[in-house]
């Protein structure tokens, strides 16, 4: 009975623009590579970066992986800092994202949330994806999710599919978004010649802190 299938979990789409589509990514080298996911990519020709508030650099796409939904750039851009990555996620502990969702309706400077891992593991115990309670929209998708030292503890990935739910549970599920494991973005920007920063950070942060940071490295990705 298809009624009583499983939710899935719903990559969100790329978020719509005049025309064409737009995403987050961050920087991972100081040559001007950035990281978002391939999903926010797969469908357009030409790319553009860009600050927050800041005017849009061309960009080009260099590698890809849609199995993992993960993709490189290159941009002339270059962020002022890089973040480290740490591979161990703890369920519990608090995490940030920090994106551009809604562009066109939300602000231009964008926008930080806060929740927790809430599973080590995605749907049907996918062991790529961490849960999460962060909220994430559409757009946040390919952008970093930080932990409390302002590391890179997963990628924006999806939502858990609310409609999808609903009809299975009869309740409007909240909260239960998805990031891709720093593990597999490391080993997908090892197997493309890149080094990402490992120096990572132990100090811990507010939140503020954190948010300020984010800026430093976190673009809004724009294709068509």
């Amino acid at each position: 009975d298809p009624s009583r299938a499983a939710p899935v979990r719903e990559a969100p789409a790329p978020q719509r623009e005049s025309a064409g589509t737009s995403g987050t990514g961050f920087f991972v080298s100081r040559d001007g590579h950035v990281m978002t996911n391939h999903h926010v990519v797969k469908s357009c020709k030409t790319f553009e970066v860009s600050f927050a508030g800041g005017e849009k650099t061309p960009a080009n796409v260099v590698a890809r992986d849609a199995a993992n939904d993960l993709a490189l750039l290159r941009t002339s851009l270059k962020a002022s800092a890089l973040p480290a990555f740490t591979t161990r996620p703890r369920i519990g502990e608090s995490v940030y994202a920090f994106g551009f969702p809604l562009v066109g309706m939300l602000s231009t400077s964008g926008n930080f949330t806060i929740g927790n891992i809430t599973a080590t593991a995605g749907l049907a115990d996918d062991t790529r994806h961490l849960q999460i309670s962060t909220p994430v929209q559409v757009g946040n998708s390919g952008g970093p999710l930080l932990d409390q030292f302002g590391n890179v503890t997963g990628v924006i990935v999806s939502k858990l599919n609310v409609t999808a739910a609903a009809r299975v549970t009869g309740d409007m599920i909240q909260n239960v978004n998805f990031a891709i494991k720093s593990a597999i973005a490391v080993s997908f920007l090892d197997s493309n010649g890149i080094s990402p920063n490992d120096t990572r950070k132990t100090q811990t942060l507010d939140p503020a802190t954190i948010a300020e940071a984010a800026k430093d490295f976190t673009v809004l990705v724009t294709c068509r």
